[in-house]
This record gives C-alpha cells, structure tokens and sequence, in this order.
C-alpha cells in the first residue's frame, strides 16, 4: 500500500475531515464480497490520472489487455487477480507508448484499490496500490479514507481543509497522501480545499450528509486544465463517480442607460460569459460555482471595463445580477439580489420592486401612486429596492411620478398579475439615452419593458405562475 509515514500519516488522516464535502446524500453501501479462488486476490481499478482532455487508456496485466478505452474518472468492481507479482501497463489509447508501467503484488483473498494517477507535467505519472479493509463500520459509524491525488501544480500541490466559512481544518497537505480507512461519525459536512492560507478555492464541494454504515474512498482529483478540480466517491465493488460541486445560479439583467448604444460583454473571472448583451436583456438561471467571483461589464467596441465587482455566491441560492446607473447622473453598478423563490400562498402573488432610473443626479426621488394619485410608496430613492412583497392576484393600474405627484414620469398601461406569480418590477431609463419604462422580470425567465399608455396599440402578456 502506498502511504508516507510518521506525522505525514497523522496529518493526511486529518483530510476525513475536510474532504468530506460531498455533494447530496452518500447511503451506506458494502461490498458484496466474490467467492474467492484459493489463489486469486482481488483489484479495483481507478483511473484518476488526469494528463489529457482525451485521456482514455488500455490497461494491460502481464501483457494481455484487460481494459480498453478506460477513460478518466472510469473504475471497476473488484477484478479477480492470481496471487503473485504482476506487470501493469496503462497505454493512452491511439499510441503504443507505455505511460506508467509498474510491478505490483498480490496477495490471496486480499482486497486492493489500484488507481492511475499523476499528470505527466506537474505530478509524475504513477500506480498506486492500496489495501482495503473490509471490516465494517462500529455502530453509528461510517469508514471513510480519503486522498489528495489533485496534480493542479507541482512540487507538493499543497493544500488546506477548511470550514465553508474559511476556518482551518487542516493545513498543507501535500499530493500523494492518502489515510487508512478511518472511522466518523455519520452527518453533514460542508468544507473547502484551498491553497495555502485560503486565498484560492480549488475545490467546493457541496454539503454531504454521510449516513450510518457507510464505505467509503474520497478523492480529491484533476488538475484544473485538462480535466476539471473535483472529488471523486469509490464505494467498495461498486464503480465511482465525480460529485458535483456548490453551485449558485445567477440571472443577469442589463438596466444601465448609459447610451443609445448600450450593448456589452459580460465576463466572468475574465472569461466572456454574455456578448452584445444590450440594454433591457436578460438571462435565464445561469449556475455558478459557489464562492467569489470577478464580474466586469465592458461596453461593445471598447476594452474599457464600465463596471467591476466582486460578487460571493452560496451553494443552493439563487440571485438577480442587475447593471445599472448611467455614469452621468448615477454611478454605474452592479446590484446582487437574493431572490426568493417560495411559492406564494394560495391566492396570492410576491411582488419586488425596485427604483433603478437615473433620471436625476443625488437621491432621483419618486413616488409610486395608483392612477388616480393615491400615494401607495413615498419618496422612494433611486437605488432602493423592495423584498418580494405579498400581493392579491389581479389588474394593477400605477404610475410613477416625482415627489408629490405634480409629474408623471413612467405610466405603464394597467398590468394583470395571476395568482403564483413572483416577479420583480423595476423602474429604469434615464430619459436620454434610454426612455422612462418600467421593466419586469420573471424568476429565472428572460424580463420585458411594459408597454406604456402613450401606446395605442399594444399585446400585453398575462404575468402568470412561478419558476
């Protein structure tokens, strides 16, 4: 069995505590055990080597071929193996090149995990062979081992364990450790690998409830380039699989006026996510990872970044991303919301409303009023935005006017709201570049500018249902 020693043991034992963020619920598994040959011990076999984007493999034992087109993330059940020392090959599929050659022993009626691993460039290329205890677990208990066999640079690869909220669990674990099965109590665990000190999350798995009786092998894989950072889960005689990681999801809307021409690209930590993307488009849910994230907003035409901001996404929750401002009278922006998305109450609709019109400069003041000049919101500033507000399904006749109500400044024609609906409405243009409108958007659907009553003609959609 491959396994450093000394305190090197202790502290990769430490990672079943950390790496076990898996994703969703792990229920106990066992081996089913084969009815062993006197002579035979037994092998599952892992490839976790990530040195390609095509990295699929034959691997041969003593020569003869025993798995073709065996593709990253690939495993089996246990293979029976005559006792003994034995050669094993792995060569990439296409050449007649050996990329990791290795003897290992077999010992009868004994149980091994045997995993390709390494990269080629920032980890040497290897085989590791590990023993497998098959004892179960005590009671109320679940056995875990877990390895960091992520070649994402070189040297030692090191890594920290930490709490989702950044608090060490354990420091500077090197590539290559791998613990013992180890005992732990059954539960939720939500943690985070990053490099040293926590600058960088690497991997962000999402919480993991880990039920009583479980048998389990965690390991931390990929390299980042040719194949992505994840955990990978073998039970024992079962084949593994990636988790998947903490996501977010995110809507993108795009409500700053600050010209005729608005349209943008929209990056995410440098990559252009959304291309002449113009003013009043907007996305769908877009999933995110979970944790911070760069956003730069660059107008069409020009490499000047208009807006930049630093957004933090959480596993399982869902956000509205808005541009807005104009740059003359208001400041540009990004504006993160936490959107809501519990059913509204039989018989009801959830309203969020939000002033985001830079038609003035300092506080833009407005007031929201039925038709007829009841006030229903004073001297809303701009920048303001409601929670999602409970609302009686029906046909709603407002309009927006300055403090006071002496001037009309945005009167969209009566809207109809069904019952189920949750939505948010928003107040936008600057009157200039971009008219007075009042713009809406469904959860996790595309939005739309109401018409307003200037309009003699006009097809207006019903608002109805939730996401």
């Amino acid at each position: 069995m491959y396994m450093r020693s000394g305190l090197r043991i202790i502290i990769a034992a430490a990672l079943v505590l950390s790496l076990a963020a898996l994703s969703g619920v792990v229920r106990p598994i066992l081996a089913n055990t084969p009815e062993p040959d006197l002579d035979d011990g037994f092998v599952q076999v892992v490839h976790l080597a990530p040195f390609a984007e095509d990295a699929k493999v034959t691997v041969t034992l003593n020569g003869a071929p025993i798995l073709t087109e065996f593709d990253y993330g690939d495993s089996t059940e246990y293979l029976a193996v005559p006792a003994g020392e034995h050669m094993v090959e792995i060569i990439p599929t296409g050449t007649a090149t050996v990329a990791i050659s290795a003897t290992i022993q077999i010992a009868e009626d004994t149980y091994y995990t045997a995993i390709a691993y390494g990269d080629g460039v920032n980890q040497d290329l290897g085989l590791m062979l590990l023993e497998d205890d098959r004892t179960p677990p005590g009671a109320n208990q679940i056995k875990l081992r877990m390895g960091h066999l992520a070649p994402f640079a070189p040297g030692p690869a090191t890594a920290d364990v930490r709490l989702a909220d950044g608090t060490p669990v354990l420091e500077d674990v090197d590539f290559g450790d791998v613990t013992m099965f180890m005992p732990l109590a059954p539960g939720t665990y939500d943690l985070i690998i990053t490099t040293p000190g926590g600058d960088t999350v690497l991997i962000n798995p999402a919480p993991v409830t880990l039920e009583d009786g479980s048998v389990l092998s965690v390991f931390a894989t990929g390299d980042g380039d040719n194949q992505d950072l994840g955990v990978f889960v073998l039970p024992p005689d079962v084949e593994g699989f990636f988790l998947p990681m903490a996501m977010g999801n995110v809507q993108i809307a795009h409500l700053a006026p600050f010209a005729e021409d608005a349209r943008v690209t929209v990056a995410v930590n440098g990559e252009p996510v959304l291309t002449e993307f113009d003013y009043g488009d907007s996305t769908e849910y877009v999933p995110l990872p979970a944790g911070e994230h760069l956003v730069e907003i660059i107008p069409t035409g020009t490499a000047t970044v208009a807006i930049s901001a630093t957004i933090e996404i959480a596993h399982d929750v869902y956000y509205t991303a808005i541009a807005y401002g104009d740059g003359v009278n208001q400041d540009l922006g990004l504006m993160l919301l936490i959107d809501d998305l519990t059913p509204p109450a039989p018989g009801q609709v959830h309203l969020r409303l939000g002033h985001l019109a830079p038609f003035a400069s300092g506080l833009a003041t407005a007031d929201v009023r039925l038709a007829d000049g009841t006030p229903v919101l004073l001297n809303v500033n701009f920048g303001d935005v409601s929670g999602f507000v409970p609302l009686v399904p029906g046909t709603y006749d407002l309009i927006i006017t300055t403090p006071g109500g002496d001037t009309v400044l945005i009167d969209p024609l009566p809207v109809p709201l069904e019952e189920g609906a949750i939505l948010s409405a928003f107040a936008t243009g600057d009157g200039v570049n971009q008219p007075l409108g009042v713009y809406v958007l469904p959860l996790g659907t595309p939005g739309f500018f109401l018409p307003l009553r200037v309009i003699s003609t006009y097809y207006f959609p019903i608002i109805a249902g939730g996401p």
